[in-house]
């Protein structure tokens, strides 16, 4: 078949050709609509099997390196006239939470306390924290609802991203949204490009022999918080933190956990053979 042909000779991956078949059959559904055809021959070709790779966390010991490239990066950029260059605070924040790129692209000032209410300013229990309450979609709208119901959820800071954010408060010109991360324009970033500096800073030359680069992407981090959340606490904290609504999702596709070999030998020595061994090389055959 033409089609069939057409995809294995196209020189790209498994994924890309799993993408082309679906866009074809939905071009050809339209054309069956339109009473142009009579039937899809792009149905006819066989789903591509793509094989399944878990992603990884960046390792907590990369995480500086990583972070140096993309600091390096910005501070080549920012010499190259103005530009919105939040990537290193961006990454650093989404190091802190574990938020899905556009949970955080959507926060506001209103939505963080970074200092104690009067009420609240003698009480030991009260830290710093961040209500995420909706998310920026593809097309940069912000909209007032989360990915699941789980998705609106307080995040406890860390002083390290408290910091941070005191910083950028300060430093940062005021915009009429009252976003954390505002473009220079003063609106809302588009999730989208955060993802395409990751891409772009991936391929420079610069940084090819940083290999915790090679495949960085937002959710490369939250991996990490969920990680080491699982290590320090347990799983059902990690699924609270990244606002899943099923631990299975949490620990299937973010929590990479090291390998422990567990000690059960306390039992299994108890299962010794209670008789001398014996030499005979045919025994036990």
């Amino acid at each position: 078949m033409i089609i069939q042909a057409a995809l294995d000779s196209a020189g790209v991956s498994a994924d890309m050709r799993k993408r082309i078949r679906s866009v074809l059959v939905r071009a050809f559904n339209m054309a069956i609509f339109h009473e142009a055809l009579n039937g899809n021959p792009a149905t006819a070709v066989p789903s591509v099997p793509v094989p399944k790779v878990k992603k990884t966390a960046v390792a907590v010991e990369d995480l500086d390196a990583v972070r140096a490239a993309i600091r390096e990066w910005a501070n080549a950029e920012r010499r190259n006239g103005p530009k919105s260059l939040d990537l290193p605070d961006i990454v650093d924040i989404l190091i802190a939470t574990g938020l899905r790129i556009g949970e955080l692209l959507a926060l506001r000032w209103s939505d963080i306390e970074l200092t104690a209410p009067p009420a609240r300013r003698d009480d030991e229990t009260w830290f710093p924290w961040l209500m995420v309450n909706g998310q920026i979609t593809s097309k940069g709208k912000r909209v007032d609802y989360g990915k699941t119901h789980a998705a609106i959820r307080p995040i406890a800071l860390p002083d390290w991203a408290v910091a941070i954010l005191r910083r950028r408060k300060l430093e940062q010109p005021p915009n009429d949204i009252d976003a954390v991360f505002a473009s220079r324009n003063g609106t809302w970033h588009f999730p989208g490009n955060v993802q395409s500096r990751l891409w772009h800073i991936r391929k420079l030359d610069d940084y090819a022999d940083i290999a915790a680069l090679r495949d960085v992407s937002p959710h490369s981090f939250r991996r990490t918080v969920a990680t080491e959340i699982d290590e320090v606490y347990d799983a059902d904290a990690a699924k609270d933190q990244l606002g899943h609504t099923s631990k299975t999702v949490t620990e299937r596709h973010y929590i990479n956990r090291r390998l422990v070999v567990p000690d059960y030998r306390a039992a299994t020595e108890r299962l010794a053979p209670r008789t001398e061994p014996t030499d005979d090389p045919e025994i036990g055959l």
